[in-house]
C-alpha cells in the first residue's frame, strides 16, 4: 500500500509544480492537502483488499510468502549451478561457493583458502583491467600509425590572409591530382622493374652467344 501512496504523492507534487510553473515553493502548509489527495487516491477499498490478499493476511494464506522464497531459492540454485564459475565471477559468488563447500569456516585451512581465493580474484580483476587498457592503447596506436598526406589544394601562388576555406570542387580536383600522381608513381616503378628484367635477360643472352 505504501508504494501506491508514494507514487500518488509524487504525482500530486508534480501536478502542483506544473500548476504553479515552479514559481511558488512548497512549504509545510502545502504538505497535508497534497498528502490527503494522495491518500484518498491510493487507499481505496479494492486496493486494500488486493494488498491483503497478496500478502496472505486476509484470507490467511502463509503459502503465498513461502512460495516467493522457495522460487527465489530454486532460481538462485539453478543459476549458480548453470553459470560457469571462476574467471569473471565476483568475489561474492566465489565466497558463497566456498562457504557452501566448507563445513567449519572457523578453521585455519578454511580461512587460508578463503584468503587465497580472494587474492586470486583481485589479481584476476586487475589483469582484466590491464588487458582492457592495453587493447585500448593498441587500438589508439594503430590509428596513429595511419599517415595522411596533405592535399595539394593551392596550384598557384596566391595571397591569403588568415584561414582559407576551400570549395568542394577544389577538394575534388586536388584528390584527382593526387590519384593521378599515385598512378604515375606506380607506373614508373613497374617500368623500372620491367627494364631491369629486360637488361638482365639481354645480358644473359649475350653471355650465351659469346
Amino acid at each position: 500500500m505504501f508504494k501506491p501512496l508514494a507514487s500518488a504523492y509524487s504525482s500530486e507534487l508534480t501536478a502542483y509544480l506544473h500548476r504553479s510553473q515552479g514559481l511558488i515553493p512548497i512549504n509545510k502548509g502545502n504538505f497535508f492537502p497534497l498528502f490527503w489527495k494522495a491518500w484518498i487516491t491510493s487507499f481505496r477499498s479494492e486496493l486494500v483488499r488486493k494488498s491483503f490478499e497478496a500478502t496472505g493476511v486476509v484470507p490467511a494464506n502463509a503459502d503465498i510468502i513461502l512460495k516467493r522464497f522457495n522460487n527465489h531459492t530454486s532460481n538462485g540454485d539453478e543459476s549458480s549451478s548453470s553459470e560457469p564459475q571462476g574467471d569473471g565471477s565476483s568475489w561474492k559468488q566465489l565466497r558463497h561457493l566456498i562457504d557452501n563447500a566448507m563445513k567449519d569456516k572457523a578453521e585455519k585451512p578454511s580461512q587460508k583458502l578463503s584468503a587465497a581465493m580472494h587474492s586470486l580474484q583481485v589479481q584476476n580483476e586487475l589483469l582484466h583491467h590491464k588487458i582492457d587498457g592495453l587493447r585500448s592503447a593498441l587500438t589508439t596506436k594503430k590509428k596513429h600509425q595511419k599517415k595522411s598526406k596533405p592535399l595539394d589544394l593551392q596550384q598557384r601562388k596566391e595571397y591569403h590572409s588568415g584561414g582559407v576555406c576551400w570549395s568542394p570542387r577544389k577538394v575534388r580536383e586536388a584528390r584527382a591530382r593526387e590519384s593521378v600522381k599515385q598512378k604515375e608513381k606506380e607506373a614508373e616503378k613497374l617500368y623500372k622493374a620491367e627494364s631491369k628484367q629486360l637488361k638482365a635477360a639481354a645480358a644473359l643472352y649475350k653471355k650465351k652467344m659469346a
